[in-house]
C-alpha cells in the first residue's frame, strides 16, 4: 500500500507540472452548464490525491476536465469524454464509453463569476452581519429564513421575505446559505459563501423519485452558483450515516435528486462529514448514503469527493444526465453565445451559405446536423464538428461545403468533422481546408458519401449500407465493422481512386466496385455473400473470400491473386498477374489472360476455363469436374485427383499431368511436351484421347502408367521420344486412325497398334514455327475415324487438331467413282445379306469387315467377275446384326 501510495503521488506530481505546461490557447465563451460535468482540476489541493471514477458511476452526457481524468475499475460514460491532456490515469480500469474519448482538447478556462447587479434580481445579505440563510422553494416562490450563524436552524423562525420567481431573474446571498425545494419557474440562485443543500432540488416537472423529466415538456430552469462550494448536506434526507444500508431502504432516508445547473468557482462540489474522524458517531463503519441523482450540469474549479473509500464506504454515487436544454437556453447570468456561434453540443443544427461563416466553438456533438451548398464552418478552438445521428452535407462542386480551421496550427493531428456512430450520412462536394482534415475513422450507418477528397487513411465503423461515388482516396481504407439493421448489408464504391490499399475486416452481404482503381492490394479478409468487380485496376495484390464472386473486365497486377469461395466464382474479360490461387466449389473463367508463375485451383466442385491464355503453370487439386475449352495454356499443367477432366481445342505449350483421375477426356487440343496419365483407380478410370495433335515430348507423347481403359482416335504424335507409352491397363484399349511419325523410340510401346493407325509424315504447315495445320497434301486429311463427327467443312473426319478446311485449299477436283461401286443390303447388316459391287476386271477380290472400333471381323476371298457382282454373307462370317465396315480390293485395288 506503501508502494502504491507513491506511486498515485508521483502521477499526481506529473498531473500538475503537465497542466502547468499547457500552452495558452484561445478560450471560448460557452454556457459551462454545456457540458454535464466539468473541471479544471481531478485532485484535492492538499494531499494532492486522485479523484477517481468507479464502478458505480454512469454519466450520460459531455465530459471535460483540463487535468488527467483517473479511472478505477468499469465506470460507464455515455457521451463524449475529452481532456486536455493526452491521457487517462488508469488503475485496474475497463471503462465504457459509448464514444472515442477525445484527448488533448482545447483548454477550457473557467470564467469570473457574473455579477449579480440590476433591477432584475435581488441582493440578500452582508457577511458583516454574521447571520446565515436558508431558500425554502415552494414551486412558484421561495421563501428565504434568516438566523445567526453558528446556531442552529429553529422550526419557529419565521420567513424573511417570500420572492416570486416570475419577478425575479436571480436571487444572490452574500453569506452562508442552505437551500433545497421544489422550483415551477426559472430562476439562478447565487452565493458568496457555501451553499447547503438540506434535501432534493427538483423541478416541478420531474417525477419525484429520480427527478427524470421530458425535456420538452418542461420549462422550469434553475442555476445554482457558489464562489466557494456546493456540498450535500450530512442530512438523515440525504442518507446520514450509513442510510442506504439495504436497497428497500425508502429514498426519503436516503440518496438526493438535483435538477439544474451548479457551478461551485471558488472550489467544490462534494458532501459533508466525510467520515474521516475515528469518533464514535462518525466510525469506523460505512456511511453509504445511496445516490446523487443529477439531471442537469456540475461545473466545479477542483473536482471534490463525493465518495470515499475508507471505512469501506462513504458518500454517493453518481447517476447524472445531462439536460441538453442548457446548451442553448442556460439558466440567467450563465454565458450565451451568438447567432452564428456553434457549441460543439446540442440535438439539431441547420446551416445554410445565408448565414455562413459559422464558427465552432467547444467540443461535444449534435444529434443531426444539415449543411446546403457553400455553407462555410470554421473551428475556432474546437477539434472537430462531431455528428451522432444524422449529417447532411450537401455542396456542389462549384460552390462545396467547406470546413476550415481559423489558425492552421491548432490540432494537427485532429480531424475537422467526426462521424460517430451516425444512422445515416449523406456527404457530396465536402472541402476540408486550412488544418481542417477528414476523420481517421468514422461511423456513418447508410447513406452516400460523393465528390470527396480524403486525403490520409481511413476506418470506416458500423455501418450497413453506404455507397461512396466519385471519391478519392489519398491513403488506405479499412472496412472493419458493419452493423446489421436491416436483411442485407452492402457498401458499394463506383468511381473511386485509393493511392493505397482497401482492406474488407468486416463480414457483409454485397460488396462492389466498380470502375475503381486501387494502387496497392485488395482485400476481403472475413465472408461475403457477393463480391462484384467490374471494370476495376487493381495494382497490388488481391484476396477475396465470398460465396460468389464476380470479376469483369478489371486488371490485377499484384503478386498475389487468391479467392476462397463457398459458391460461384466468375471471372470474365480479366488480366491477372502473380500466383493466382482459387479455392472453391464451382466457377466460369473466360477470355482471362493469367501472367504470373502458377495458377492452382483446389476443393472444387465444377469449373469451367473458356478462351483464356494462361502463362502461369496450372495445378488442379481434388476436384470433381473440369473443362477446358479453346484456351491457349503456355507451361505444364497438373491435375491431381480430379474426378471428370475435359480438355478440348485448346493450345498446350507445356506437358500434361493426370494423376488419380475417374473420367478424362482430351480433344482437339495441341499439346507440346506430352501427357502423362495415372489413373490410381482400377476400376473406374477411363481415358479418351482423341483428335489431339501431340508433339516434342521427351517422353511418351501419350504416357499412360495406369487406366482401367483408354481409346486413342484420330491423334497425331509428332516428334517424341515415343508416340503411345502404355505401362498398365487393366481391361481393353482402343487405338485407332492415329497418325505417328519422328517418335525415336518407337510409335506404339507397350500396346498393339491399330489396324487403321499409319505411320506417315502429317505433313504441317511449318511445324518448326508452330504451325500445325495440315498442307493440302497431308495423309492426315479425311483419315480420321469414319464415325467420328464430320469436319467443320462437312468432310469426313481429319486426323490431328487442327482440320484441313477443303473450301480454302487451291486445288479443288471433282471426284468421279465410275469404275468400282459397293452397296450391301439390307444395310445395315443383318444376320444375313448380299454385298452387290461392280468391279473393272475378273479376278480374286479380298473382302474384309471391320466394326466401328476398327478391329476386323472377317476377311474373305471371293472370286468376281468384271461388271455387276451379288456376294452373299452369312450371320457366322458377319458376327451378327450391327454396323460394319467393308473394304473390297480386287487385284490389290
Amino acid at each position: 500500500m506503501i508502494i502504491t501510495g507513491k506511486i498515485i503521488r508521483l502521477l499526481i506530481m506529473v498531473s500538475v507540472l503537465a497542466l502547468m505546461h499547457i500552452p495558452d490557447l484561445t478560450c471560448a465563451q460557452t454556457p459551462l452548464c454545456r457540458y454535464l460535468f466539468l473541471t479544471n482540476f481531478e485532485h484535492t489541493r492538499q494531499e494532492r490525491d486522485i479523484i477517481w471514477f468507479w464502478t458505480p458511476d454512469t454519466l450520460v452526457g459531455p465530459v471535460h476536465s483540463n487535468d488527467f481524468i483517473g479511472m478505477k475499475f468499469t465506470p460507464q460514460f455515455h457521451g463524449q469524454v475529452s481532456t486536455s491532456q493526452n491521457r487517462f490515469i488508469l488503475y485496474q480500469a475497463n471503462p465504457y464509453f459509448e464514444a472515442e474519448p477525445h484527448f488533448g482538447v482545447p483548454l477550457l478556462r473557467f470564467p469570473e463569476p457574473p455579477e449579480f447587479v440590476g433591477n432584475d434580481g435581488s441582493r440578500i445579505g452582508n457577511p458583516e452581519e454574521g447571520m446565515q440563510y436558508r431558500l425554502v422553494m415552494d414551486n412558484e416562490f421561495g421563501r428565504v429564513y434568516c438566523w445567526w450563524g453558528g446556531v442552529p436552524f429553529n422550526d419557529e423562525i419565521e420567513p424573511l421575505d417570500e420572492y416570486f420567481w416570475d419577478d425575479y431573474d436571480w436571487l444572490y446571498f452574500d453569506s452562508p446559505l442552505e437551500m433545497y425545494g421544489i422550483i415551477d419557474g426559472v430562476v439562478t440562485i447565487g452565493c458568496s459563501h457555501d451553499i447547503k443543500l438540506l434535501d432534493d432540488i427538483r423541478y416541478a416537472a420531474a417525477e419525484q423519485q429520480y427527478g427524470r423529466f421530458v425535456e420538452d415538456e418542461c420549462d422550469d430552469m434553475l442555476g445554482i452558483i457558489s464562489e466557494r462550494n456546493i456540498i450535500i448536506a450530512n442530512t438523515n434526507a440525504n442518507g446520514r450515516d450509513n442510510g442506504f444500508y439495504r436497497e428497500d431502504v425508502p429514498l426519503s432516508r436516503h440518496s438526493i435528486v438535483i435538477n439544474g445547473a451548479l457551478v461551485a468557482f471558488g472550489e467544490s462540489f462534494t458532501f459533508e462529514n466525510q467520515n474521516d474522524e475515528w469518533n464514535r458517531r462518525q466510525g469506523p463503519e460505512p456511511d453509504d448514503r445511496g445516490a446523487i441523482f443529477l439531471t442537469g450540469s456540475i461545473a466545479q474549479y477542483r473536482r471534490g469527493y463525493v465518495h470515499r473509500s475508507n471505512h469501506q464506504r462513504t458518500g454517493y454515487s453518481k447517476k447524472y444526465v445531462h439536460d441538453s436544454r442548457l446548451i442553448e437556453n442556460p439558466p440567467p447570468l450563465f454565458p450565451t453565445i451568438d447567432e452564428r456561434q456553434i457549441l460543439g453540443e446540442g440535438n439539431v443544427l441547420e446551416l445554410s451559405e445565408e448565414h455562413s461563416p459559422y464558427v465552432v466553438i467547444g467540443d461535444g456533438a449534435y444529434n443531426y446536423i444539415t449543411a446546403s451548398a457553400g455553407t462555410e464552418i470554421i473551428l475556432e478552438d474546437s477539434l472537430a464538428l462531431t455528428c451522432q445521428r444524422s449529417l447532411i452535407l450537401i455542396g456542389e462542386e462549384e460552390n462545396p461545403v467547406v470546413f476550415r480551421r481559423s489558425d492552421p496550427e491548432m490540432f494537427p493531428d485532429y480531424p475537422g468533422i467526426s462521424v460517430s456512430g451516425c444512422d445515416s450520412t449523406n456527404i457530396r462536394h465536402l472541402r476540408l481546408e486550412n488544418g481542417a482534415t477528414w476523420p481517421r475513422s468514422i461511423s456513418p450507418g447508410s447513406g452516400k458519401i460523393e465528390f470527396c477528397d480524403i486525403p490520409n487513411d481511413l476506418n470506416i465503423n458500423r455501418f450497413d449500407k453506404m455507397t461512396f461515388r466519385e471519391c478519392n482516396f489519398g491513403g488506405s481504407v479499412e472496412i472493419r465493422y458493419f452493423e446489421r439493421r436491416g436483411a442485407n448489408t452492402k457498401v458499394s464504391f463506383i468511381n473511386c481512386k485509393f493511392d493505397g490499399s482497401l482492406i474488407f475486416n468486416a463480414d457483409c452481404d454485397t460488396i462492389e466496385l466498380i470502375n475503381c482503381e486501387i494502387s496497392e492490394d485488395l482485400e476481403i479478409n472475413r465472408f461475403s455473400m457477393l463480391v462484384r468487380v467490374n471494370l476495376c485496376n487493381i495494382g497490388g495484390s488481391t484476396a477475396f473470400q465470398a460465396s460468389r464472386l464476380l470479376i469483369v473486365d478489371s486488371q490485377i497486377r499484384g503478386e498475389e491473386f487468391s479467392v476462397f469461395s463457398a459458391g460461384n466464382t466468375q471471372l470474365t474479360h480479366c488480366d491477372i498477374w502473380g500466383d493466382i490461387t482459387i479455392d472453391g466449389p464451382s466457377g466460369r473463367i473466360e477470355d482471362c489472360h493469367f501472367s504470373g508463375s502458377n495458377l492452382t485451383l483446389r476443393s472444387f466442385s465444377s469449373i469451367e476455363f473458356f478462351d483464356n491464355e494462361i502463362d502461369n503453370e496450372m495445378a488442379f487439386h481434388n476436384g470433381r469436374s473440369i473443362l477446358i475449352q479453346e484456351c491457349e495454356l503456355l507451361h505444364s499443367s497438373i491435375f491431381r485427383n480430379v474426378e471428370e477432366i475435359e480438355v478440348i481445342y485448346s493450345e498446350l505449350e507445356g506437358a500434361m499431368a493426370v494423376q488419380g483421375n475417374d473420367e478424362c477426356t482430351i480433344k482437339g487440343n495441341i499439346i507440346s511436351g506430352g501427357m502423362k496419365y495415372e489413373s490410381g483407380n482400377e476400376f473406374l478410370s477411363g481415358l479418351t484421347v482423341d483428335n489431339n495433335t501431340i508433339v516434342d515430348a521427351d517422353t511418351a507423347g501419350l504416357w499412360i502408367r495406369e487406366a482401367n481403359w483408354f481409346t486413342t482416335n484420330n491423334n497425331i504424335f509428332y516428334n517424341n521420344q515415343s508416340g503411345i507409352l502404355v505401362e498398365t491397363c487393366h481391361r481393353d484399349y482402343t487405338s485407332n486412325f492415329n497418325c505417328s511419325f519422328m517418335n525415336t523410340d518407337g510409335h506404339y510401346l507397350g500396346l498393339i497398334h491399330g489396324n487403321f493407325d499409319f505411320i506417315s509424315d502429317p505433313m504441317f504447315v511449318n511445324p518448326e514455327g508452330g504451325d500445325f495445320n495440315l498442307t493440302p497434301e497431308s495423309p492426315c486429311i479425311d483419315a480420321g475415324n469414319p464415325a467420328s463427327r464430320l469436319d467443320p467443312d462437312g468432310t469426313c473426319a481429319d486426323v490431328g487438331a487442327l482440320p484441313f478446311d477443303h473450301s480454302l485449299s487451291a486445288e479443288s477436283q471433282e471426284i468421279v467413282v465410275n469404275d468400282f461401286s459397293v452397296s450391301a443390303s439390307p444395310n445395315p447388316f443383318n444376320n444375313r445379306t448380299t454385298i452387290s459391287f461392280t468391279s473393272r476386271t475378273a479376278g480374286i477380290a479380298e473382302v474384309d469387315i471391320y466394326d466401328l472400333n476398327g478391329r476386323i471381323i472377317s476377311s474373305l476371298l471371293r472370286e468376281v467377275s468384271r461388271g455387276a457382282n451379288n456376294l452373299p454373307l452369312s450371320g457366322h462370317e458377319i458376327g451378327g446384326t450391327g454396323m460394319y465396315f467393308l473394304r473390297i480390293r480386287c487385284d490389290n485395288q
